[in-house]
């Protein structure tokens, strides 16, 4: 269930009307900022990942900044095994729920990180079917995040989870019972499992990362099957086959395949991200100065009567918000612009660079016509009267935006949107649409 979520592209619309419900007004976007940009605001950033050396390259390119390894606190132990490899899906969750059984038996912990949210709820009553009790934690139950993972280290627990749940936390061995500790370590110490491997070295990584904490025992190991589907994306289903598809596949040709397939995917989502950045870098410096002027006028710094800094403001916001879609109008198409030989990023630059020019003289012209309208007046109901009205509500947004191989029409990586109306019709982007927490 997800709640005071609004579909895009028509969709909503479309869903209100099947299911009968009264429509209201929709709104339009305000302002949009990338999070790359949001962060370039400070005057100093930094951070700390213990994944970051895979995305250096990245972090150097968006953020500007270099990345350097740290040593561990401690010295790592923890044991990677290498992948198990099937051909057919059912084979591995057949050898996973296994392997998940056999572990259980003898009281060792175990992190199952897993790739939906419905394969996390498969997983778990397939287990509770041979008898093994395990926690679920996915984003139905995300409020328990905190109690189910301070338990995930206690003998005999057994975790069921979306890939992300616990980054960032120490998983204590029993749970904090120093008794406990030593008898799960003794054991081996928590057990990670992963059912796929994701496009990004990174991320699995991330999942690593939850055992073998502050020089703690641990092992990781990561189940995959020929019909993931990453391996029917690069077509390695065609190229591996077994006589039993119960057996594992353990050709070293295999191993280095998917390994390579990661490396040309983090290599190309960076070659999308340094050109999805050129559009989004001439609308940050459009809206930096119109923003400029806006703020000038709210800190009072130009000689101005409060009618006027009203009119004036409503206008920089109504033109710039009307920009903005025009901006998102054209991205949309651009990518045809490469049919016709011209560069589609300098083309869209082109076109938004001489709208932005037109807003000064739309503002001063508006704003000019609607002063002599208003006579210097400041009676609310004359301004509403004349359509000067503030937005009824607003909503900020946090989107990931999906790339388009073909079209090479989404925004580049995380955006925030702020939008106003009591309802959003259409939202005038292309992303996969997720609140933040």
């Amino acid at each position: 269930m997800a709640e005071n979520r609004y579909l895009p592209d028509g969709l909503q619309a479309a869903l209100v009307a099947k299911e009968g419900l009264q429509w209201k007004a929709g709104g339009r976007i305000l302002g949009t900022i990338t999070i790359q940009h949001f962060i370039s605001l400070y005057s100093g950033i930094c951070g700390m990942t213990a994944t970051a050396h895979t995305s250096a390259m990245e972090f150097e390119d968006i953020y500007a900044l270099q990345v350097v390894r740290i040593p561990p606190n401690q010295p790592n132990i923890r044991i990677d095994h290498k992948h198990r490899i099937y051909t057919h899906k059912e084979a591995k969750y057949k050898a996973l729920v296994q392997e998940i059984s056999s572990v259980h038996r003898v009281g060792r912990p175990i992190l199952i990180g897993t790739s939906s949210v419905e394969e996390s709820d498969i997983l778990a009553e397939a287990l509770a079917v041979t008898g093994v009790p395990c926690q679920v934690l996915n984003a139905k139950n995300d409020a328990k995040e905190a109690e189910i993972i301070a338990k995930a280290g206690e003998i005999g627990a057994v975790t069921v989870s979306t890939n992300m749940a616990g980054r960032g936390v120490d998983i204590r061995l029993g749970g904090g019972n120093p008794a406990q500790a030593e008898v799960i370590a003794k054991l081996g110490g928590l057990y990670v499992i992963g059912t796929y491997v994701n496009e990004s070295m990174r991320i699995d990584d991330q999942l690593r990362g939850r055992c073998g904490r502050q020089g703690d025992p641990g092992a990781s190991v990561f189940y995959i099957s020929l019909e993931d589907e990453l391996m029917l994306r690069f077509g390695i289903h065609k190229l591996f086959r077994a006589p039993n598809q119960d057996e594992v596949l353990d050709d070293p040709a295999l191993h280095s395949k998917i390994e390579h397939i990661q490396r040309v995917i983090i290599g190309q989502n960076f070659d999308i991200q340094r050109e999805l950045n050129c559009y989004s870098d001439m609308v940050e410096d459009q809206r930096r100065i119109l923003y400029e002027e806006r703020l000038g006028i709210l800190k009072g710094e130009r000689p101005m009567s409060p009618s006027e800094q009203r009119v004036r403001l409503f206008y920089i916001d109504e033109f710039w918000a009307d920009h903005l879609a025009f901006v998102s109008y054209i991205r949309e198409s651009i990518h045809l612009e490469s049919i016709t030989s011209r560069n589609p990023i300098d083309e869209f630059h082109r076109q938004i660079t001489q709208a932005f020019e037109q807003i000064p003289a739309k503002i001063d012209h508006e704003s000019a016509n609607m002063l002599r309208k208003l006579g210097g007046s400041n009676d609310p109901e004359k301004w509403e009267q004349f359509g000067l009205k503030s937005p009824i509500s607003t909503r900020t947004y946090m989107i990931n935006d999906q790339y388009s191989q073909d079209k090479r029409s989404s925004w580049t990586g995380t955006t925030v949107f702020a939008f106003w109306g009591s309802k959003i019709l259409k939202l005038l982007l292309r992303p996969v649409y997720r609140m933040s927490k």
